[in-house]
């Protein structure tokens, strides 16, 4: 019973601690380049609907792998050649803290 405490305890403080910063979404965390040639991607509709599910995602890993693959390809991002750190953490196409 301690032990729930304490992990309650660490959640509550966690969740205080974050309740008043707001989360970017992924749309605001992609590199601008990105954004750029997915708006100006040829499929328009598959390209709003990136951009819509960008907006509603906080977190990369709620990306499923199809959302990556589309998104790799209306950014002409040979999959091939992505390391699998990139794919798994998306350190290729988002922002970094200090960019």
């Amino acid at each position: 019973m301690k032990i729930t405490n304490k992990i309650r305890s660490l959640y509550d403080n966690i969740y205080v601690t974050n309740k008043n910063k707001t989360m970017k979404t992924l749309l605001q965390q992609l590199k601008p380049k990105y954004i750029k040639k997915i708006k100006s991607s040829k499929y328009t509709s598959q390209s709003e609907r990136m951009l819509a599910k960008l907006e509603s995602y906080k977190w990369y890993g709620e990306l499923t792998i199809n959302e990556l693959s589309e998104i790799y390809g209306m950014c002409d991002i040979d999959r091939i050649r992505v390391s699998a750190w990139d794919m798994r953490f998306g350190d290729n196409v988002l922002i970094k803290g200090n960019e």
